[in-house]
This record gives C-alpha cells, structure tokens and sequence, in this order.
C-alpha cells in the first residue's frame, strides 16, 4: 500500500492479471485494454492475482 499524496496515478497493464486494491471499494480487476485511475490522496496497491507475471506501467503527475 501506498498514498499518491498529491498526484494523480493510472495504471497500464501489459501482461498478466492484477488488481487496483482502495480500502473500502472493490478490488478493480486489471487487464490489458483496462486502464484505471487512483485519485491524489489516495492509499492505494496493485496487486498479482493470476498464475503468472503481472506486468504494468503507472504514470504519476502531479496535480496543479
């Protein structure tokens, strides 16, 4: 788990099954053709939930 303080995150996913876990919300399944957003100020972790690697890129910016 992490905090994106006061930037904005997406996470890309490559390869692989994962999920965007924000406590108190669903887990967000992650695939490739999915792109999901967690807001600034938000605790948040990506996480492997298939039999194999889960490969993503996230892109942070900061909020203005």
């Amino acid at each position: 788990m992490h905090d994106t303080e006061q930037y904005e995150e997406l996470v890309i996913p490559l390869e692989g099954q994962g999920e965007l876990r924000i406590p108190g919300r669903e887990p967000l399944p992650l695939a490739p053709g999915v792109v999901a957003y967690a807001p600034p100020n938000t605790t948040h972790d990506v996480a492997n939930v298939g039999p194999t690697v889960f490969r993503y890129v996230f892109v942070a910016a900061p909020v203005r």
